[in-house]
């Protein structure tokens, strides 16, 4: 039997975590109140969170459209709309673009 694998891009592995998604919202530190099925925000030091630029993205799952806050890359220029590449089970990696 032979697997089939999803690679985007040609490095960004659907089974490590990747997927494409949407940024909804941008903001820094706390000033997204939006709710998702994870908060990145959660896992990261108080002075990470205080001092980074995050997004909420938009994506596919098993259960339909999901939500999920992430960080921005340093010195992002990403924007609202914009396509980008998430890790769903990794917190530490920031919004690739495409």
């Amino acid at each position: 039997m032979i697997g089939c694998a999803i690679i985007y891009e040609g490095m960004y592995d659907y089974s490590e975590g990747w997927r494409k998604a949407k940024i909804a919202e941008i903001g820094f530190g706390r000033e997204i109140a939006m709710r998702s099925s994870r908060d990145c925000r959660k896992e990261m030091p108080t002075e990470a969170v205080q001092l980074g630029g995050f997004a909420v993205v938009q994506f596919e799952g098993e259960a339909g459209h999901q939500f999920r806050i992430a960080p921005l890359p340093k010195q992002s220029t990403l924007q609202l709309g914009d396509l980008v590449y998430v890790n769903i089970v990794d917190c530490a990696r920031p919004l690739i673009p495409p």
